[in-house]
This record gives structure tokens, sequence and C-alpha cells, in this order.
């Protein structure tokens, strides 16, 4: 059985108690629980075999638990190989109080983060809508020329530091300005 493994855990915990209160219940059946050759790990490793074997996913509860009794009932049966995996559970899990508190603090983290994002995110948009309503065309102007000037330096930087002696031509501000036409500007 896989240690640490809450849900694996927490299969054997369900068999083992249902195990018990079937002793409980009927005699017949405590006497063969008392068995000193069997054990509950044992008994986990027999099911997950025979769980493994069939090829079915998707036992219910009647379904696994017949297969704990059976192993119990019978004397002579081999456990088969003990392997490693998860089981999942689909009952209830108790959490203790520090699992609760740390997943509720969790939480909270977690949608602090994501409204404080989201309200960033929100913040910037509006910034940008307003920048953007309030640019005139001499804004827009002033920008592409700015952004053309930058562009142009960027390429004579990048060609002068090239190991290539070809001589730089230089870009003209008109052929440069044709990167900025937009439909608009070439009606």
């Amino acid at each position: 059985m896989a240690k640490g493994n809450k849900g694996t855990q927490n299969f054997q915990d369900e068999v083992e108690s249902h195990l018990e209160e079937r002793a409980f219940k009927e005699p017949l059946f405590a006497k063969a629980y008392a068995n000193k050759d069997k054990s509950i790990d044992k008994c986990i490793t027999y099911m997950l075999n025979q769980i493994k074997d069939s090829g079915k996913q998707g036992w219910t509860d009647a379904e696994v638990f017949s297969l704990a009794i059976h192993y119990y009932s019978e004397p002579n049966l081999k456990t088969g190989a003990k392997f490693s995996g998860t089981i999942v559970v689909n009952h209830h899990v108790e959490l203790t109080d520090a699992e609760i508190a740390k997943a509720k603090s969790d939480a909270k983290i977690h949608i602090t983060k994501t409204e404080e994002s989201s309200l960033k995110k929100i913040a910037m948009d509006k910034k940008a809508e307003e920048i953007k309503n309030n640019l005139t065309p001499d804004d827009i102007a002033l920008a592409k020329s700015k952004a053309l000037k930058e562009v142009v330096q960027e390429a004579k930087t990048a060609m002068t530091t090239k190991t290539s002696k070809k001589p730089i031509q230089s870009l003209t501000e008109n052929a440069a300005m044709d990167l900025f036409a937009t439909d608009e500007s070439k009606d």
C-alpha cells in the first residue's frame, strides 16, 4: 500500500471498516476475519490484483467489498504480486481542521491574486482607451515620426556593427513613411 497517498489510505480504511462491521454482525465471518495468516495489506493486494486482472474500471462498493470478504473467507487464496498505484475513492473524504484552514487560505490567496490581476488589466485597458481617445492627429504624427527615427537609427546601428564593408544606404524619410501608411492616409 502506498504510504502518504490519501485516496489509497481512504480505500484501505473503507474496506477495513466494512470488514470489521461485517465481523461484528456475523460471527462466522468474524472467525475467518481473525485468521492470523491474513492481513488488510494482503487483502488489498489481492483485491487490486483481481481488479487489475479483470480489466474493468469503476467498481461498485458491493463488488469491492465482496472481493475483500472473499479474500478472508477462502483459506488458500494467493494474493498476487504487490504493486503500487493510486486508488480513487468516491466517498466523502474527511479533512482535518488544518487541511481545511490551509485550503481556505490558499483559495483566498488565489482569489485575491486573480482579482488584483483582473483589476490591473481593466485599469490598463481603460487608461489605454482614454489615451487613444485623447490623441490628436498631431500626436499621432509626432509618434510616427519618433518611431521612424528610432527604426532608422537602429537600422543604421545594426548596419555599422556588421563586419561587412558595404556602404550604408540610408532610408529616406518619405520611403520610411510608407511603413506607417494606413488605408486612411492613402486616400
